[in-house]
């Protein structure tokens, strides 16, 4: 399967637009590192989507400005309060940041290889 275009990206999200070119190729490089047999081979469509999904996750914080999310935990005692949120990384998995993220890693998560072969 030939490496994905920043287009596809788009597609995806028309806010990951704005990355700038440079950027974007830099971004692409990296996901066509990703195992295209662990993802079913170069012409399995799961290969391709997880590409694209894994660059717009990537992408995410530059296009939408960056900080972190997920579960803010506070606390109080007396007049003193103290809140923090706790990366996503340790509430959600790996890639929880992003809704792009979250769906790279469901993606992986249902891949075979991660699961073991399949007998009848």
């Amino acid at each position: 399967m030939p490496a994905i275009q920043w287009s596809e990206v788009v597609e995806l999200d028309a806010k990951l637009s704005v990355v700038a070119v440079g950027l974007q190729a830099t971004i692409l490089a990296r996901v066509e590192k990703l195992s295209a047999k662990y993802y079913g081979g170069d012409t399995d469509p799961r290969y391709k989507l997880a590409r694209i999904l894994l660059a717009a996750h990537i992408a995410t914080p530059i296009a939408y400005g960056g900080g972190i999310s997920g579960p803010v935990t506070s606390r109080s005692e007396g007049g003193v309060s103290e809140s923090y949120a706790v990366p996503p990384i340790l509430a959600m998995g790996a890639h929880a940041s992003t809704v792009h993220g979250r769906a790279f890693d469901e993606l992986t998560r249902s891949m075979p290889g991660r699961i073991g072969p399949l007998s009848s």
